[in-house]
């Protein structure tokens, strides 16, 4: 019967482990992109979109509509840090013909810095001798940062880290992965008190 127990317990473990290391994650912010008065000055003003801006996977990922396809010309994606006017590029790409966009790009250089504030698109030409952002600026959004640096700990805006600490996987758990941890945990703890209860039944039949 301790065997059983021991078992029960092991798949309890094995359970949770892979349940626990898919979930560890930093949560993506989301940004909403669309004209930005005083900012942008390019394209369409009723373009709008989203970008989904993850420090844990060094990502984003826009989704926008509106914007028109580009004729020797690309656009580009940026994460600005708009106190210091400092710009990282996550890479260009172009409009579908139906003027949707659904680009995935990769943030190089972070460096564990966490105090950006704006995603805009610029248009740039193509080929582009420059690697700096062109004044010709599309659709953006602000957004907050993840962690204000703390007077306490004296840490600059440049050392703030992110309120969940990032890790790689998937998404934080939901109310789901709770509902099925707590069925999990129900069945497993009912099974070792059957495996209790049995024992101590098969040890009061061998004692008569």
């Amino acid at each position: 019967m301790r065997r059983l127990a021991v078992l029960l317990a092991v798949a309890v473990v094995a359970a949770l482990v892979p349940l626990a290391g898919a979930r560890a994650n930093g949560v993506p912010q989301k940004v909403q992109l669309a004209w930005l008065p005083g900012l942008s000055n390019y394209g369409p003003q009723d373009a709008a979109g989203e970008a989904e801006v993850s420090y844990a996977e060094a990502s984003v990922r826009v989704r926008a509509r509106g914007l028109p396809q580009l004729h020797g010309s690309r656009y580009e994606l940026w994460l600005v840090r708009s106190s210091k006017n400092v710009s990282l590029s996550a890479g260009k790409f172009n409009a579908n013909a139906d003027g949707t966009v659904d680009y995935a790009g990769t943030l190089h250089g972070l460096d564990n810095r966490y105090d950006w504030d704006l995603v805009i698109l610029t248009v740039e030409p193509n080929p582009d001798p420059d690697p700096a952002p062109s004044d010709r600026r599309s659709i953006g959004g602000y957004f907050q940062l993840v962690q204000a640096p703390s007077p306490a700990t004296g840490s600059r805006p440049g050392d703030t880290m992110p309120a969940t600490l990032p890790q790689t996987g998937g998404p934080v758990p939901g109310r789901g992965d709770i509902i099925r941890l707590a069925v999990l945990w129900g069945t497993v703890l009912g099974g070792i008190a059957v495996v209790v209860l049995v024992g101590r039944t098969g040890r009061k039949g061998a004692r008569r």
